[in-house]
């Protein structure tokens, strides 16, 4: 009663404390892996002890397995392994979801688990669905899964997928045929005919199997028609060819009940021959028929194809099969509407028909009783009426809203409608599309929007994703395991008729019918506009299709001279940061407008690294520049210079002098002012002496740019980080391109993006440090509190040592003269006992030197026992110092005070991070005076010499 109010329960679970353990339970039962990676070490197993299904749906997932490798699932059914992705060296581990209430088992391959097969043999006695995409086991051993398939009685349904098309062995898969407690056998790779032969040949056959998904070829169908006639009723037959008949083959199989044949060869077309049409309407128990191409789907061409069938043929074909109630013919035939309505006389029970054709319904249009009151599912090429052609004036919406009159009229219980032609006929499209509306519901099967029309699917966006609930990959998984090829008959009718019923009980009139109501010649005989339209629309497409190949990228049809700027080109440039801590400058080069084309601005990326010259990006840039002209009309390279916002304490005015400076101004030709060693500098080339004037230049300077002023032109040798630093204070700089109308401005990153991959590692690393600080603190003072206790012992040894020595000596016989000796070999043997231990364990003599191995042992058992990684433990802290380290330098580049607490997110990340750095100090001081020590000690050496 709970079940599907997810929300309620977890307003109660956080409300109430009583609630929470209850309604746990019930959430708890479907999570996905990644959910229970994020509860706490010490509360993971009592929520692993809720899940009863758990399915891992993608490689990246596959690194919770060893995770949890400690975990218990005492309630876990059904297990779901998608491709597994794993080093060489690591080792799967899947023994914590092996219990004895595990019911379904899928695995999907990827990384061998040596294992699992002995452990689904001896602890899961209710193991009934077992799904191999590929063998367990690295080397298929054929007596041990003969063994587990004999033993496991439980096992109902069996799956060997593609991966087990060269490693299945023929004793294995014959040996499955006898199994008595198998009921429904799934084998995904084709069978080749020599083996079918060895597998399908007298005496084996069948025992138990009553649901059986095969793929052959065509002449190995016969053989298991024969082996299979006594047991299975649902057959799902993939045939890789069409060279021998197939229908024909199955006539010895009188007790199926359901069956869908695909046919895979796409070489060439499927032909029917009449011989095959009969033996299959000698099939009397058959209630669901499937036939169709591989491609699922109406291709244009390679269908099946009958020729000879017509309604006549059809009608009698269709009287041997008496109980049928779901009908997919994809075949193309001459049937009729003629076809459909005697399906209604013959089977009013049915509910899904599927015929290829185009019919017209005006038969249809007649009043009186529903044709099919049962019908849920319809589905054909396309509608048509007769005496509404193209030649006609009735316009399109007319003809739409006719048909789909007839249609609530005749077919009141339809849910699903499906036009195979609906991306080509513009009839069918407007059918679907106003049918939808009508009806004020959507299609329900989990493969309809294939007959939806892409109109309807982009307005429906939203619903469509929320209508395919449940369709993620292990649910899909289990639909193909539950449905098999099945995907047209399991249908979940979910939309309520009343709507339907409504407009049923209102009957047609003159008010509510657009067409019906009124007489012919009422209506206009001219052609529509958009029937005129369509038509041009088709004709048009296919002179262009016929032309261009269907390869070629999106636009390389239309002529260059046809394509427009964009109006969101790209005029200013980005400077961004990689996570390899290199700079990727992005800049919107143009290029010199030879023809007509207005293309768009390409732009282009560039990788340097903050510790290059400019010079270097400068000649990258070049590099992809077109070369100009000069003023001797010779091609030259174009110049290319970096400017950035001169923000220092003097501004940049010419017309300013301080009081200090000189009164003597230099009358420079192309004046510009330069950023050398950090001070701005006036260069240029000084203009002769005289009253005679410079000669005016041919491309005079431009005027500063009011929007940016105070930029300074920086030297090429200086280093790209140095200027982006000093670039930064004004937000971005400028590159200044000759022959460029104008210059190019790139924003510069902050101190927050240039850290952004950096500070985002550092905060992933800072939460797997404070997953495991709790773990290690734990540990570390259970592993102190052991060795103070150690300690005492040794101390409360030594006082037991002292009375014992007293009362012997002073309260006994023995007296001194005996104990003298006896506590001086004690003693001494303790002396060399202890110096032995040390000189064993490579340790220095000392109190301390003793302590820490004692507790080093101990933490080591401890951290064994809580399953703290050591070297993980390591390569995490020492990863956080190094990012740390970074991006302190970062902000010293920047001059801004980085706050280390907001992104280590605690102070236990940071204090372990502060540890660390101290030990390694301290380790690096002892290094250092060893060091000197050494270097004194050889330096008297060489003096004594």
């Amino acid at each position: 009663m709970l079940e599907g109010h997810d929300k309620t329960l977890l307003s109660a679970a956080l409300a109430c404390q009583e609630w929470f353990e209850p309604a746990t339970d019930i959430l708890w039962r479907d999570v996905p892996p990644i959910a229970l990676s994020k509860v706490s070490y010490k509360r993971r197993q009592s929520y692993a002890n809720k899940i009863s299904e758990l399915y891992f749906r993608n490689v990246d997932e596959a690194k919770f397995h060893a995770q949890y490798k400690n975990l218990k699932f005492p309630r876990l059914k059904c297990i779901g392994l998608d491709m597994v992705r794993l080093r060489k060296n690591q080792k799967l581990h899947l023994s914590q979801y092996i219990g004895p209430r595990l019911e379904s088992f899928s695995y999907w391959g990827g990384h061998p688990c040596e294992d699992a097969l002995e452990r689904l043999e001896t602890e899961c006695p209710r193991l009934h669905d077992l799904h191999l995409m590929e063998p367990l086991e690295l080397v298929v051993d054929a007596e041990k899964l003969r063994k587990f398939l004999t033993n496991r009685t439980s096992l109902k349904n069996l799956e060997f997928g593609r991966g087990w098309e060269y490693s299945l062995p023929k004793e294995v898969l014959t040996h499955v045929l006898t199994l008595e407690h198998l009921e429904r056998f799934d084998l995904v790779p084709f069978l080749r005919p020599h083996r079918a032969r060895e597998v399908f040949s007298t005496p084996n056959e069948f025992k138990n199997i009553r649901i059986l998904h095969i793929r052959l070829h065509s002449e190995s169908i016969g053989l298991l028609a024969a082996a299979a006639a006594t047991s299975v009723d649902t057959l799902f037959l993939e045939s890789q060819d069409s060279e021998h008949d197939v229908l024909q083959a199955l006539e010895p199989m009188k007790k199926l009940r359901h069956l869908e044949i695909e046919y895979h060869n796409l070489s060439r077309g499927i032909e029917l021959s009449e011989e095959g049409i009969k033996s299959l309407g000698t099939l009397p128990e058959l209630e669901v028929l499937l036939i169709r191409t591989w491609t699922k789907g109406r291709a244009y061409y390679h269908n099946i194809r009958a020729p000879w069938l017509g309604d006549e043929q059809f009608a009698e074909f269709m009287s041997g099969l008496p109980k049928l109630q779901s009908l997919a013919f994809q075949v193309e035939c001459n049937i009729t509407l003629k076809s459909i309505t005697s399906l209604s006389e013959t089977h009013p029970e049915m509910y899904c028909c599927d015929l290829y054709g185009t019919f017209d319904l005006d038969d249809w249009a007649k009043s009186g009783s529903p044709i099919f009151p049962q019908l849920r599912r319809l589905a054909m090429d396309a509608p048509n009426l007769r005496g509404r052609t193209r030649a006609s004036s009735t316009s399109l919406s007319v003809q739409v809203d006719r048909i789909i009159d007839i249609i609530l009229r005749q077919l009141p219980m339809l849910e699903q409608l499906g036009f195979h032609d609906f991306e080509r006929n513009v009839l069918a499209d407007q059918v679907l599309e106003k049918y939808a509306t009508r009806i004020g519901g959507h299609f329900n099967e989990r493969q309809a929007s294939a007959f939806r029309p892409w109109s309807w699917m982009e307005k429906n966006r939203k619903s469509l994703a929320v209508s395919k609930t449940g369709s993620d990959h292990a649910n899909d998984m289990e639909l193909i395991r539950r449905t098999g090829l099945s995907h047209i008959f399991d249908m979940t009718f979910m939309q309520s008729t009343r709507l339907r019923l409504r407009e049923q009980s209102k009957g047609v009139t003159a008010e509510n019918s657009t067409s019906q109501g009124q007489p012919a010649a009422n209506l206009s005989q001219n052609v529509g506009k958009e029937e005129k339209d369509h038509y041009q629309r088709v004709v048009e497409h296919s002179k262009q299709s016929q032309m261009r190949s269907p390869w070629m990228h999106e636009g390389s049809d239309k002529p260059p001279v046809a394509r427009l700027r964009s109006a969101g080109a790209m005029v200013k440039g980005k400077l961004l940061t990689t996570p390899s801590r290199m700079l990727k400058l992005i800049l919107p080069l143009t290029t010199k407008d030879v023809n007509k084309d207005r293309k768009d601005v390409e732009p282009l990326a560039l990788l340097v690294h903050p510790q290059q010259p400019l010079s270097y990006l400068e000649r990258l840039i070049q590099s992809e520049l077109p070369v100009i002209k000069n003023e001797n009309g010779n091609d030259k390279i174009p110049a290319v210079h970096f400017r950035a916002q001169d923000l220092g304490e003097e501004s940049i005015d010419p017309d300013h002098r301080g009081p200090d400076e000189e009164s003597e101004d230099y009358n420079f030709e192309h004046s510009e002012d330069v950023k050398i060693d950090g001070k701005t500098e006036r260069t240029g080339k000084l203009n002769e002496s005289g009253e005679v004037a410079a000669p005016k230049p041919v491309n005079p300077a431009k005027e500063p740019d009011p929007e940016h002023p105070n930029f300074v032109r920086w030297s090429p040798s200086t280093e790209i980080g140095d200027f982006i630093r000093d670039a930064a204070r004004g937000k971005e700089f400028s590159v200044d391109i000759e022959g460029a109308p104008e210059p190019i401005y790139v924003a510069v990153p902050s101190f927050a993006d240039r850290t952004y991959y950096l500070r985002m590692r550092l905060r992933k690393t800072a939460k797997q440090i404070s997953a495991l600080a709790d773990i290690k603190s734990e540990c570390d003072k259970l592993a102190h509190k052991s060795a103070q206790r150690v300690a005492q012992g040794g101390f409360a040894v030594l006082v037991g040592w002292w009375g014992s020595v007293y009362v012997l000596t002073f309260q006994t016989d023995l007296g001194w003269d005996v104990m003298e000796p006896v506590t001086y070999l004690v003693g001494l043997s303790t002396l060399i006992g202890g110096y032995m231990w040390f000189l064993y364990h490579n340790r220095e003599v000392s109190y301390r030197s003793a302590m820490n191995f004692t507790v080093s042992k101990r933490q080591d058992k401890l951290y064994q026992l809580k399953g703290f990684d050591v070297s993980k433990w390591d390569g995490l802290v020492e990863e956080g110092n190094r990012l740390r380290r970074e991006i302190k330098m970062v902000a010293e580049e920047y001059d801004v005070d980085w706050d280390e607490a907001k992104e280590a997110g605690s102070e236990k990340v940071a204090k372990a991070l502060r540890n660390e750095r101290k030990k390694k100090q301290i380790a690096k001081d002892d290094e250092d005076e060893e060091g000197k020590k050494r270097k004194k000690s050889k330096e008297e050496d060489d003096d004594d010499d």
